[in-house]
């Protein structure tokens, strides 16, 4: 799925809202990974870098955090957010976390709130993301679980209802099914984690 700066503009309009309701997902990954001072961090699909900023805190002073998004908007608002917050240990880059080489790899931590789903080859990215994280270190990322599971199932039912009968939400119903297809081995509000070999 292209991230275009249409539709990187809408979720920055209302950053604060999804800040708000996804921070039990940062929370999740910052205990699922053990992060700790001195470490360095990827954050994969920073977007606008409130996950990043998170790391970036838990290691410092000495250690860093890296933001990577393919949407250059968002790796924009990611800056931004460093900047304002005087977050002197965060970096945003724009790149593909599907073939991308960074200079500051391999990290301790690679990890992803909700950005692993929007992969276009996920064996070439998570081939790629195991080539940054250091030997031992820690690969984490959170996403939905299949859509019974999920807790916008019913919503999407209940939004049907207020529909025209003739509107068609099978493109909406078919994005989320493919995210589900391609992250059944997620468990919802858990990261799953491994370590690497």
């Amino acid at each position: 799925m292209s991230w275009d700066d249409e539709r990187a503009s809408r979720y920055l309009a209302s950053q604060a809202h999804y800040d708000q309701a996804l921070e039990v997902f940062d929370n999740a990954l910052l205990s699922a990974t053990n992060v700790a001072p001195g470490q360095s961090v990827l954050d994969v699909g920073c977007g606008p870098g409130s996950t990043l900023v998170k790391f970036a805190r838990a290691v410092a002073p000495d250690g860093y955090a890296v933001g990577i998004d393919i949407a250059e908007p968002m790796v924009e608002a990611a800056r931004r957010q460093v900047d304002a917050l005087g977050v002197t240990n965060a970096s945003a880059v724009c790149v593909d976390a599907q073939s991308v080489t960074l200079e500051q790899q391999p990290f301790d931590i690679v990890a992803s709130r909700l950005g692993v789903m929007f992969f276009e080859d996920l064996a070439a990215a998570f081939e790629n993301l195991c080539s940054m994280t250091k030997p031992r270190g820690t690969l984490a990322f959170t996403c939905w679980q299949e859509l019974e599971r999920g807790p916008w199932a019913k919503p999407c039912e209940v939004i049907s209802d207020y529909l025209d009968s003739d509107f068609d939400l099978s493109p909406y119903t078919a994005h989320i099914a493919w995210q589900i297809e391609h992250s059944s081995s997620s468990c919802y509000l858990e990261p799953a984690t491994r370590t690497s070999s």
